[in-house]
């Protein structure tokens, strides 16, 4: 079976960098040889989206992480208060479930906002509700009005999206660990070419 189909071709004259020409005829971005175009890397239309959706992600996660801290260590009797309430749902060790947990959405919640730390806080922040679905959640089905899973559920799930993800450019995670990553990603891209 045959097809009709031919490949767009682009103009001829391109090269990779002063001196060298490209064979296959396409421009190569970076281009500065005299009298050609200067060709440059696109950057996708979505990237400044993708990185408020990602701010508005990691804020709405936080008001929900830093409400529940706040309301076991001031409004249930702190980490006393926290394990008695654990106990009585059946989670283990609940005397360092308790103090985990606060810990875990105070802090948390803090880095959260900040996009301190976000894959570790996301994966960390889905484990818990991952437990907390399968210890507390479950039995009572989906809905919340009925103490269901459904809270914890998604909660869990925005958690885990950010830890694969990332926090996006408008973190801390970026401005603290963006240069060695782009480093890298540089060193890499040089090795390659030689």
């Amino acid at each position: 079976m045959s097809s009709s189909y031919t490949p767009p071709t682009r103009p001829t004259g391109y090269t990779n960098s002063p001196g060298a020409t490209v064979t296959d005829d396409r421009p190569v971005a970076g281009s500065s040889t005299p009298g050609e175009p200067d060709v440059k890397p696109v950057r996708p239309r979505g990237h400044v989206r993708d990185d408020l959706g990602l701010l508005v992600l990691r804020l709405g996660l936080a008001a929900v992480m830093l409400a529940h801290g706040y309301q076991k260590f001031f409004l249930q009797g702190g980490f006393g208060g926290t394990a008695q309430a654990f106990t009585q749902m059946g989670v283990p060790y609940p005397q360092v479930s308790a103090v985990l947990i606060i810990v875990l959405e105070l802090a948390g919640g803090v880095a959260m906002v900040f996009g301190l730390l976000t894959v570790l806080v996301g994966l960390a922040y889905a484990v818990a509700m991952a437990a907390a679905v399968w210890l507390v959640h479950l039995p009572n089905g989906f809905f919340v009005a009925q103490n269901g899973y459904e809270l914890a559920a998604l909660t869990g799930v925005v958690a885990l999206v950010l830890a694969i993800s990332g926090a996006g450019t408008i973190s801390l995670d970026r401005a603290l660990f963006g240069g060695k990553r782009r480093r890298r990603v540089r060193e890499a891209r040089d090795a390659a070419a030689s």
